[in-house]
């Protein structure tokens, strides 16, 4: 089978589907975190040990000096060398918001002063939902895939258009944010959900397989995720896959 390795998305079989579902995945920094904390101790005495669910990533208040020391302690990971896994910081919880849905990475922050000014996905989905009939250019390069995916670079990326008329937040685009502190070998639970929300919309879209959009990060994530699933699967569900 031949892949098309995509700046948006890389094709699985033959071109994209006019109205394709989409699942998108963001890229390192682009999924909003939310942490809740129950901390022995902290670095500073101004740092808070205890406080309910609230915005980790992105909150530019945290960001400042003197602020960023706490936040720096509160977003970190611990590597346990002899488990080898990665773990967030005793006392730390963190979670990323509305799985299946956009709006954690349609901007960098939920923040309605910096929510404007730090559009990530949003222009994008905006386009693919206006209703207007009209071509989004994707670049491509040629892959081949065996039993693993394994994308090769092309000297001539070619585009390929998407039909950007007659999708809709929540049933034709969704949404896999996911917390970019972790790469793909450490978060199964990821991998699973992936495939089951990948299932859901190919359902839901009257078993149109789906196209998955990524962005940066997100394209490892992708291509990770393609890498465990059989080839059966892949034609069942798959139209494209972005990255």
């Amino acid at each position: 089978m031949i892949f098309r390795l995509v700046v948006g998305a890389v094709i699985i079989g033959g071109s994209i589907a006019a109205i394709s579902p989409i699942v998108e995945l963001p890229g390192t920094g682009g999924t909003q975190l939310e942490a809740k904390l129950d901390k022995p101790s902290s670095p500073h005495w101004y740092c808070a040990k205890t406080a309910d669910w609230y915005t980790l990533w992105l909150d530019a208040k945290q960001l400042v000096p003197g602020a960023v020391e706490c936040w720096c302690d509160n977003v970190q990971l611990i590597y346990d060398e002899e488990k080898d896994v990665f773990s967030n910081q005793e006392g730390v919880s963190v979670r990323v918001p509305d799985w299946g849905q956009t709006t954690a990475f349609e901007s960098l922050s939920p923040s309605l002063l910096l929510e404007g000014a730090t559009h990530y996905f949003s222009k994008f989905n905006d386009a693919l939902e206006d209703g207007e009939s009209r071509p989004l250019k994707l670049l491509a390069s040629h892959t081949s895939s065996h039993s693993h995916i394994r994308p090769r670079s092309h000297p001539h990326p070619h585009p390929v258009h998407v039909d950007a008329a007659g999708y809709s937040r929540g049933s034709s685009i969704r949404g896999a944010p996911y917390d970019f502190r972790y790469a793909p070998p450490s978060m199964e639970s990821f991998e699973t959900e992936l495939k089951a929300l990948v299932e859901e919309t190919y359902a839901a879209n009257d078993n149109t397989p789906v196209t998955m959009v990524s962005h940066s990060m997100g394209c490892y994530h992708a291509l990770y995720f393609l890498q465990q699933q059989s080839q059966v699967l892949i034609r069942k569900y798959s139209s494209t896959c972005g990255v």
